[in-house]
């Protein structure tokens, strides 16, 4: 259920206010350099829904860290040593996956991804914590 939930306020957060930003600055450049943007149906189509289904990916971040630390691949304490590594990656991809270059648009994509990462951590410390809770209960008994 989190993993539709959060593809789906991924895909929204895209659809409702990153597009309609992004869209306005592209145009508003257009326009100010005397071009004429060009952009037919099945163009724009494809650019809205590939750029939704990024969104909606990316919001799957808490579900990757989650899964990764529940296997046993990596512990908590990894996503909390290297967070200034996967500050600079969601920046990065900001970056990348954003059209313009603004900056604008590639927080509107980092902010909400850093609060993911900081919320799939906090997950997997309630995860560990209550992991340890049930380990020591049945020990003692």
């Amino acid at each position: 259920m989190p993993v539709v939930l959060l593809f789906l306020a991924g895909g929204a957060m895209s659809f409702l206010v990153v597009l309609p930003f992004t869209f306005t600055f592209l145009y508003g450049i257009a326009i100010a350099m005397g071009a004429l943007p060009l952009l037919d149906l099945q163009q724009f189509l494809d650019f809205v829904l590939l750029f939704s289904l990024g969104f909606g990916i990316a919001f799957e971040l808490p579900v990757v860290m989650y899964g990764l630390s529940v296997l046993g691949v990596v512990e908590a304490e990894f996503w909390k040593r290297h967070w200034r590594l996967a500050t600079f990656a969601i920046f990065f991809f900001g970056a990348a996956i954003t059209p313009d270059g603004s900056g604008v648009t590639m927080m509107l994509v980092a902010i909400p991804m850093l609060f993911l990462y900081v919320g799939g951590y906090a997950a997997i410390r309630l995860h560990d914590r209550s992991v340890s809770r049930h380990g020591s209960a049945a020990k003692s008994s």
